[in-house]
Parts: structure tokens; sequence; C-alpha cells
């Protein structure tokens, strides 16, 4: 994690240098927090696409299956009536 300054640096500063320093550290922290959940919603995103192209692939596959085995079938001759 950032650490810009600690504690201990600041005790020796005037009190408006203290506050606009742990001002920055908030804005830094908020920003910290504010990449922290686009991640996690881009990192969502993914894994959804990734499921449903899962599921997608498995309807596909699915659909190959049923195609290869009508070929088979009527490709022998052997028609449904």
């Amino acid at each position: 994690m950032l650490i810009l300054f600690s504690f201990d640096q600041l005790k020796n500063l005037s009190l408006p240098v203290q506050r606009e320093a742990v001002e920055v550290r908030h804005h830094l922290a908020d920003l910290m927090v504010d990449l922290f959940i686009q991640f996690s919603h881009e990192d969502k995103a993914r894994k959804m696409q990734e499921a449903r192209k899962g599921s997608v692939e498995k309807v596909n596959h699915g659909a190959r299956r049923k195609e290869i085995f009508c070929t088979m079938f009527y490709s022998h001759g052997s028609e449904v009536n």
C-alpha cells in the first residue's frame, strides 16, 4: 500500500499543512477504492461473459452431436416414417 508520510512526520508540521496532507491522503484512498470497484465490475463482467460463452458452446456442441447422429442415421438408409 502506498504510504506518503507517517503520522510522526506530520506532527512536526503546522496544522494547516497537516490538514492538507490528510486531505491528499483521503483523496488517494478514495481513488484506490474507485479503482478497486472498477476492477471488480470489469472482473465480474468478464466472468459472466465467460459463463455465457460456456453455455453457448455447450448448446453448439449438443447441436453438433445431434447433427452427426442424424447424418449417421440417415446415411445408413434408415428413415423415420
